[in-house]
């Protein structure tokens, strides 16, 4: 899809959040963690090890400089995660 072709029907375009699923980071599995396809076995084993490692993950920032976590993939993966 080209630019100008996306710029033609974004208006029609309408995502509703309210029914995506949050992940609770602090409550997860490794395994309900990688079951986000945007997150793979290592980068959801460094979330796991990070919230033992602090206790509780407050927000994005607890994520950020991980190895296995890019900042790209944390970017996309925010919509989808909780830190309740």
């Amino acid at each position: 899809m080209t630019s100008e072709k996306y710029d033609e029907i974004e208006k029609f375009i309408y995502v509703d959040t309210t029914f995506i699923k949050k992940i609770a980071v602090n409550k997860a599995s490794v395994e309900r963690l990688k079951s986000h396809k945007y997150i793979n076995f290592y980068a959801a084993k460094a979330i796991y090890e990070q919230r033992k490692k602090l206790g509780k993950l407050s927000s994005k920032d607890d994520l950020r400089n991980l190895k296995d976590l890019p900042e790209q993939t944390l970017q996309k993966i925010l919509p989808y995660i909780s830190f309740e």
